[in-house]
């Protein structure tokens, strides 16, 4: 996953990852999880939207820009697919087997 989202964010012209980077990402995915806000732009805030909820300050609390985040959101890459998938004449999907 990590080498597939490097060549992503290269071509690009961004800079590669490593595992402890991606493994930030997806702690700070499950920590949006306990925070309510109204767009993801929201969490990297640093002005309180009322006076009763506390600044996510994302940038700050977990140590990753919203830029980079948002890099490697776009860019995340789990597997290599294979180009052009089945036929659209061959229902059984025999082209992935």
């Amino acid at each position: 996953m990590t080498s597939l989202t490097s060549a992503k964010l290269a071509g690009r012209g961004l800079p590669s990852t490593s595992p402890g980077e991606i493994l930030k990402f997806f702690g700070v995915l499950i920590l949006a999880t306990r925070v309510e806000f109204g767009s993801r732009a929201d969490l990297w805030a640093t002005e309180p939207r009322s006076k009763h909820m506390p600044v996510p300050e994302f940038g700050a609390r977990t140590g990753m820009p919203r830029h980079h985040f948002d890099a490697l959101w776009s860019a995340l890459t789990f597997s290599k697919q294979p180009t052009g998938g089945p036929a659209a004449d061959d229902p059984s999907g025999e082209h992935f087997r």
